[in-house]
Parts: structure tokens; C-alpha cells; sequence
């Protein structure tokens, strides 16, 4: 059940990376994660009630830590796409997404991991690589900094923390961590919309034209996606269950490029169809396993 919540995780992450990344095209990015996350606290908020069994306190703090640790790496991430060669940032994010989760599953006292099991999680690593590859040139005029590469790292540390920090949280409880990080994320977010608000102009970070469309099905995406993986962490058992998890969960740019393929015609190319091919693989190889 972990790896099917885990699954649904990773379609769900990257329909709304996509339609996010579409939204950007036609508003600021500010104002894109405002209206993303905004839609997706008043989505969980309108289910949370139907769904939690009890209002754990302590987990509503586990789920603002969540929600400032997830936003700090996209800001991180963001950067690292501005500044360096989306080739070497992305497939490093993503990388470190699922290795951090694995990691840490791997202290001791470490469960027993099967070969097989071991297999699929190194396939699934390469398949996040290589979903995770942009189709053009790199653009030589965007250097490779060590300042660029650790950004890159944190990045996908904070979105592998995430996985940690929900599994801190009761199963009961779900999803009302996931509300208490939308609230804390939203309201950072608006703060700092309406600091800025007078250099929009007309085009306001409050006005939801255009690309209305877009945010709402990134925002709803992007919560539920946090909503299934909250639901993986505390179903998961043991720490390898919860590494596998982590990998699974990270195939999330899968989605993003068929996506992209369905709705703008993108060319997978060679490595992102072998990475496609790596994810199955995977799978297959860590629910047999």
C-alpha cells in the first residue's frame, strides 16, 4: 500500500510541477507559489475534517516544519535553475530527494534489504537522474559553481527531509499537518506578495487572471501530492519500506515529461525514455522484492 501511495506521490508531484511550470510562463513565480499554495490550503482544509480521525497538536508543528522546509527548497531550487545549467541542477535535486530518505533508512540498526529490493532501489536512482534530464544543450554560459552545486544539493535535501519529518507524524492525525504547512507557507507568501504588490502594477500577485486554470490544478495537485506521501510515511514499515518509498515518490519528473509530451509535443529523448524505463523497472523489482 506504501509503494501505490508513494506512486500516486510522484504522478500528483509532477502534474503540478508541470502545470506550475506552465503558470510561470505567464506570472511571476512569487505569485504562481502564492495562488499554488493558497488553492491547495483551502482544498486539505475543506477535506481534513472528513478524513482525520483526531487534531493531533504536536503534529500540526511537525507540519509547519514540513512547510518552511519544503519552501526553502524550492527558493533553493528556483535559484539554482536561474543561475546554473538546468542539465547538472535538476537531476542533482532530484537525486538527492531520494537518497537522502535511503540514508538515513540505512543507519543502524538498518533493516535487512533483499538483493532484489537493493537492485530496484539503485535502478530507481538512475531513472530519477534520467527523468529528470533536459532534452537541449547545456547552456555553456551558465558556469558550475561549488556555491551552484551545494545549492543544488540542499535543494533536494529539504524535499527529501520531508518524507523524515512526516513520518514523525500519527496516521490518525492526517492530513492536518498537511493544513498547518499550507497555512504557515500561504502566509508567507501573501506577507511578501503584498510587500511587493505595488510594483505589479495592474497584473497584481492577488489577481488570479491568467493562467487561472494552471495554478488551481497545481495547487490541488501539489497538496495531495504532500497528502499521499504523509499517508506512505506513517503507512510505511520499517526504515527500508520508508527508503523505498522515498524512491518511488521521487520519480515524480516522470510525470512532468509525459505531461509534456501529451500536452506541448516535448521529445522524451533517448535518456528520458530509458529513465522511464529504469522507473518501471524499479518498481516491479522493490514490490516483488
Amino acid at each position: 500500500m506504501a509503494v501505490v501511495l508513494a506512486l500516486t506521490t510522484a504522478a500528483l508531484y509532477g502534474t503540478s510541477d508541470f502545470f506550475g511550470g506552465n503558470a510561470t510562463r505567464h506570472r511571476k513565480v512569487a505569485e504562481v507559489m502564492l495562488w499554488v499554495h493558497g488553492i491547495g490550503l483551502i482544498g486539505v482544509t475543506a477535506v481534513a475534517p472528513l478524513l482525520a480521525d483526531r487534531l493531533i497538536v504536536a503534529d500540526l508543528g511537525w507540519g509547519v516544519l514540513a512547510g518552511l522546509v519544503g519552501l526553502m527548497g524550492l527558493l533553493m531550487l528556483y535559484w539554482a535553475l536561474a543561475n546554473g545549467p538546468m542539465g547538472v541542477v535538476a537531476p542533482l535535486a532530484g537525486l538527492m530527494t531520494a537518497v537522502v530518505p535511503v540514508v538515513w533508512g540505512l543507519r543502524p540498526p538498518a533493516d535487512p534489504i533483499s538483493s532484489v529490493v537493493a537492485t530496484g532501489m539503485g535502478l530507481g536512482l538512475v531513472a530519477v537522474v534520467a527523468t529528470s534530464w533536459p532534452t537541449g544543450k547545456r547552456d555553456a554560459a551558465l558556469p558550475i559553481t561549488p556555491l551552484l552545486i551545494a545549492v543544488a544539493i540542499a535543494a533536494g535535501s529539504c524535499f527529501g527531509a520531508l518524507l523524515l519529518i512526516y513520518d514523525a507524524t500519527q496516521a490518525d492525525g492526517a492530513p492536518w499537518p498537511i493544513v498547518a504547512s499550507r497555512l504557515a507557507t500561504t502566509s508567507l507568501l501573501l506577507a511578501y506578495a503584498l510587500t511587493r504588490r505595488a510594483q505589479y502594477r495592474a497584473n497584481t500577485a492577488l489577481s488570479p487572471t491568467p493562467a487561472l486554470g494552471s495554478m488551481a490544478i497545481a495547487g490541488v495537485g501539489d497538496v495531495f501530492a504532500n497528502v499521499t506521501l504523509l499517508a506512505a510515511s506513517t503507512t510505511a514499515i520499517g526504515a527500508t519500506e520508508l527508503s523505498i518509498v522515498a524512491v518511488v515518490a521521487a520519480f515524480y519528473p516522470a510525470a512532468t515529461v509525459v505531461w509534456a509530451r501529451v500536452l506541448l509535443g516535448e521529445r522524451l529523448g533517448w535518456v528520458r525514455t530509458a529513465g522511464l524505463v529504469c522507473a518501471f523497472g524499479a518498481i516491479a523489482l522493490m514490490t516483488l522484492g
